[in-house]
């Protein structure tokens, strides 16, 4: 009887150190979105944006509808970032008469969300809903899903995003996408990025193009908890807002409009 329960002890203790190690981070079902900008999940970047680009029909979604739809060449969605991913699960289902076995998902992965690396790819994709895993490598922050579109066609639903990580969860400077605010986007200059609690010493803020390129911005830090960012005299267009300290990284899309909108 000892040894029975001493081994099941040992399960017990395996199975809570994989639960803690392998923690769902970021996931998405694409709740409420619409087709639209202001629609987006919080955090994620999704390229194609119309009254097409979802999924509200049977069989074309996960969990719930809708589910977002990879309907040309080069759409991609990318997470909002978190530290140490090291595996993603996500639904997929092709569609279309034909639906080419060129199509391809694939798997772009950065430490920074400026240099992006293609991890892997899928090919010879299902049209019947299945949900796949993916490992990611280490040192992993933001992913991409890039959707290369043959010529013989066929759309993507893609739907149930669950980003896992090993980090610990819940450190008090560790930054996630949850506890950053930015407000107001869209904007006309001025942006406050604040959080629930202190930016430690080593935190940094930075603005980036749709390019990658880093964007000569005012910044300041105004509180413990709050840098403010004056982009006057930039392009309107979206942007990207990098919060970095020594455990972490997030990045945050932000609208500029013109100062005569």
């Amino acid at each position: 009887m000892k040894i029975k329960l001493t081994l099941a002890a040992l399960l017990l203790t395996l199975n809570l150190n994989n639960a803690f190690s392998q923690a769902i981070a970021i996931s998405t079902g694409f709740d409420n979105y619409a087709g639209t900008i202001a629609t987006m999940p919080a955090g994620w970047y999704l390229s194609w944006n119309t009254s097409n680009s979802f999924y509200t029909s049977t069989l074309n979604y996960g969990v719930s509808s809708p589910s977002y739809k990879f309907g040309n060449d080069s759409d991609y969605v990318a997470t909002p970032g978190y530290p140490n991913m090291d595996s993603v699960s996500f639904f997929i289902r092709g569609n279309g008469a034909p639906f080419s076995p060129l199509n391809e998902l694939q798997i772009w992965t950065s430490e920074d969300s400026v240099v992006w690396n293609m991890s892997t790819y899928l090919d010879n994709l299902p049209t019947t809903g299945t949900t796949r895993t993916v490992p990611l490598p280490s040192g992993t922050y933001y992913v991409k899903f890039l959707y290369r579109k043959a010529a013989a066609g066929g759309n993507l639903a893609f739907d149930d995003v669950k980003i896992y990580s090993n980090a610990v969860i819940g450190v008090p400077e560790n930054l996630t996408a949850d506890n950053i605010s930015i407000y107001p986007t869209p904007t006309t200059g001025n942006v406050t990025v604040s959080t629930r609690q202190s930016f430690s010493t080593k935190t940094s803020v930075s603005v980036y193009d749709l390019l990658g390129n880093k964007i000569q911005a005012r910044i300041r830090k105004v509180k413990s908890n709050q840098f403010a960012i004056d982009l006057s005299g930039q392009r309107q267009g979206f942007y990207f807002v990098r919060i970095q300290n020594d455990q972490s990284v997030v990045t945050k899309r932000i609208t500029l409009l013109s100062d005569s909108n």
